[in-house]
């Protein structure tokens, strides 16, 4: 069969759809945010083909395995495998890293025991066995090291408590000891201190000493600061002392192994006698060719193992990641960079026949990598694959073989095909919300209006943070200005360094905003307050009442809408608590009603469906449009904070800041993950805020808001070591006319 064929899908907001995909194809799925695409593509095919999967094991299997519940739907006929890519981040084990998730590392753990210049084995170089690991480290790579800043103070004696420890403080039983020792003169400023007597003071070992001038002898052991805080750090204290002593501890390199994360004997093996593990764990992954063709490749082995690192590496590269290196632990990259890693591993993959699933795979990336995922996307469907994109990149829906519309609005004015077919197809149906994409006119859509002569600038001079070495920036007030460039050219260091000097700073990054169920969208935007203040007026009641969190609160489940029960090893299960059936109020709070809806039907309102109902309550309505501006409007009042994308917190927490004024607000990629006619709700809340008197900076890769821009400052020219300059800052048109910039290329070729 050569189509995945759907019939009569209904989950969540689909309304009764029929949907067909190709096979051996790529297919984007686009669509406003809360339209419904994730609902057909994730809760619906790969849903059902992870379930029928499943469902062909043993009974015993499933016992330990995720079950799947089937979804809303009649039929669906044609499905094969489904492998999903998405961006979640890594998470866990401290010592799993790029290399080893690549297993990159592990054929560098072969080479070196085939071709070095010692005989050890390929277990000697693994930081995860006892054998290999660094005994200091554990194989970590990192070290808690005390950081003598904190701990002294250089310009007071210890008379006069210059160790900022308590344990030392001034008469305390260690002062005593450091005083009865006589090794110091207790007036004389640590400043003065010769080396000698600061290595003592801090590192020494513990010696026995005899106290002098008693008429009882005494002896005591005196040790070195450090050396003290160390071994307490590693006994079994208390939290609350363990909690104090970590203010003057450091996360740093290991002293030991340099953070190589091996032991001794693995460190000083050589391949060719010119490189060890550390010049191959420690340079960018673009660049580990380079060091294998400086090598004798002649042998089996070599001619083995080079071919297929080489491979690999050149699958991360051209996926715009290759300033990542081996060494790099696998929590700290970001759901961009990991998506694009697991990505990576099924380009040197064999299989066929699969339907690959992405979301939003070009999240986070310059125009130029773009170009590059679409070029390994292809790779994957001409080997007989199936590719599934969540995507609105004009360029990959371009690209695309075949396009899913969904639509046309987001909640319950979503969930219908708009329209389906060909990219060529899409571009000549007016019903599409794609249409402009394919068809509108860029001639003049740059912003000319910024007139640079007539603004006031606030400079930044020789930045020196990460890869930026003594770079300069002017940011001009009461305009937008977008960082933009690849990735890890530099944007986001500079964006922090901005943010450090400039006391009137705001961050509005996509961390998320909520860890409990408790806290949702009314909450936050306190248009609750208003609601349960109306119902309080209308009703005669007290408004703590209406609140979930306080005296209206169901007693089972004390307002949470669940009862959570612990399963120890298993983790915690939630179960919909029977007395409120997941409505969070006493009955009796239920029975109150304003205009026929109690207030937990309120809470399951979205945005504009509350506007609408509210209609005549000035103040909640002034509140809830805020949320609708910024594009929030199909959202639940009642949904969790916790349950927010990124890109959607963020958006939430600009709400708060729409009435401030005289701010730098400081963007991270705004328009992640969203379409089109979102984006330029993003825009017009940008403008807002500058028409409020504030100076925006962005992040951003997406070309409709870089064409917007009043200032741009492109960073590269390339990432990693390669980047960290600025190829140029102007106006949209200046950029546009620089043959250095990447950025101003796409610009051209969009905007001409």
């Amino acid at each position: 069969m050569s189509e995945i064929k759907i019939w009569g899908a209904r989950e969540n907001n689909l309304k009764d759809i029929n949907v067909t995909i190709p096979k051996h194809r790529l297919t984007a799925v686009s669509g406003v945010s809360g339209s419904g695409k994730s609902t057909l593509i994730y809760d619906i095919l790969f849903n059902e083909a992870q379930r029928q999967y499943l469902d062909s094991l043993s009974s015993y299997a499933r016992r330990i395995l995720p079950r799947y519940e089937a979804a809303n739907f009649d039929r669906i006929e044609g499905l094969t495998s489904c492998i999903s890519i998405n961006q979640g981040m890594f998470t866990g084990n401290p010592k799993s890293t790029v290399g080893t998730y690549t297993e990159l590392y592990t054929h560098l753990r072969l080479l070196f025991s085939r071709l070095g210049d010692s005989m050890l084995s390929a277990g000697d170089f693994s930081f995860n066995t006892p054998a290999g690991a660094c005994p200091y480290c554990g194989g970590l790579g990192t070290a808690m090291t005390v950081d003598k800043n904190k701990l002294l103070d250089k310009n007071k004696s210890l008379n006069e408590g210059a160790i900022q420890h308590k344990t030392w403080k001034v008469g305390s039983r260690y002062w005593n000891i450091i005083q009865a020792s006589e090794f110091y003169d207790m007036d004389k400023k640590l400043g003065d201190f010769t080396e000698e007597e600061m290595n003592k003071l801090l590192f020494s070992d513990a010696i026995s000493i005899q106290s002098k001038g008693a008429k009882v002898a005494q002896s005591f052991s005196y040790e070195g600061i450090v050396k003290r805080l160390i071994k307490r750090k590693k006994d079994e204290r208390g939290l609350s002392a363990a909690d104090y002593d970590s203010q003057f501890f450091s996360d740093g390199l290991c002293p030991e192994c340099d953070g190589v994360r091996l032991s001794e004997k693995a460190r000083k093996v050589k391949l060719g006698e010119r490189f060890t593990m550390k010049d191959f764990v420690e340079c960018e992954l673009s660049e580990i060719p380079m060091l294998l063709a400086q090598l004798d490749g002649s042998s089996p082995e070599a001619k083995m193992m080079f071919p297929i690192i080489i491979k690999q590496v050149e699958s991360i590269e051209g996926l715009g990641i290759g300033y990542l290196n081996l060494n790099r632990s696998i929590s700290s990259v970001s759901g961009g960079e990991a998506q694009k890693l697991k990505l990576a591993k099924q380009l040197v993959s064999s299989l066929t026949d699969i339907t690959y699933i992405l979301d939003e795979p070009t999240a986070g990336l310059h125009e130029r990598d773009v170009r590059k995922l679409s070029d390994s996307l292809r790779k994957i469907v001409s080997r007989e694959n199936t590719v599934i994109v969540i995507e609105h990149d004009p360029y990959i829906l371009k690209q695309a073989d075949y396009i899913l519309d969904i639509g046309p609005g987001a909640g319950v004015k979503g969930g219908k095909l708009i329209a389906s077919g060909s990219p060529e197809e899409i571009g000549k149906n007016r019903e599409s919300s794609l249409f402009h994409v394919f068809y509108k006119p860029n001639s003049n859509t740059i912003n000319m209006s910024f007139n640079a002569d007539k603004a006031k600038f606030k400079k930044y001079s020789n930045i020196h943070i990460n890869n930026i070495a003594g770079a300069s920036v002017q940011i001009p007030e009461n305009a937008i200005t977008v960082l933009t460039g690849v990735s890890g050219s530099g944007k986001t260091s500079l964006s922090r360094y901005i943010c450090a000097n400039t006391p009137k700073a705001v961050v509005m990054d996509q961390s998320q905003i909520g860890s409990t169920s408790r806290g949702n969208i009314a909450t936050y935007s306190e248009v609750f307050d208003l609601i349960r203040g109306l119902y309080a007026k209308h009703t005669g009641q007290n408004p703590s009442l209406f609140s979930f969190n306080s005296e209206g609160s169901c007693p089972e489940c004390n307002g949470k809408g669940y009862i959570e029960t612990d399963m120890h090893y298993m983790g915690n299960v939630r179960n919909v608590c029977d007395a409120c059936g997941g409505k969070r109020y006493k009955e009796n709070v239920l029975r109150f009603q304003y205009h026929g809806k109690n207030i937990s039907d309120v809470l399951e309102m979205t945005v504009s469906e509350a506007i609408e109902f509210f209609g005549e309550e000035k103040d909640i309505v002034k509140n809830l449009q805020i949320l609708e501006r910024i594009g929030l409007d199909y959202i639940s009042l009642g949904q969790p904070l916790n349950t927010l994308s990124g890109g959607e917190g963020q958006r939430l927490k600009l709400s708060q800041k729409l009435t401030q004024k005289g701010n730098l607000y400081i963007f991270d990629e705004p328009t992640r993950g969203l379409h089109p006619k979102d984006t330029e709700k993003i825009i017009n809340v940008l403008r807002l805020l500058v028409k409020l008197q504030n100076t925006v900076i962005v992040i951003e890769h997406n070309l409709e808001v870089i064409a917007q821009a009043d200032w741009i400052i492109d960073m590269g020219p390339d990432g990693g070591k390669n980047g960290g300059k600025v190829v140029r800052q102007g106006t949209v048109r200046e950029i546009m006319d620089c043959e250095e910039s990447l950025t101003g290329r796409f610009l051209q070729e969009n905007y001409n």
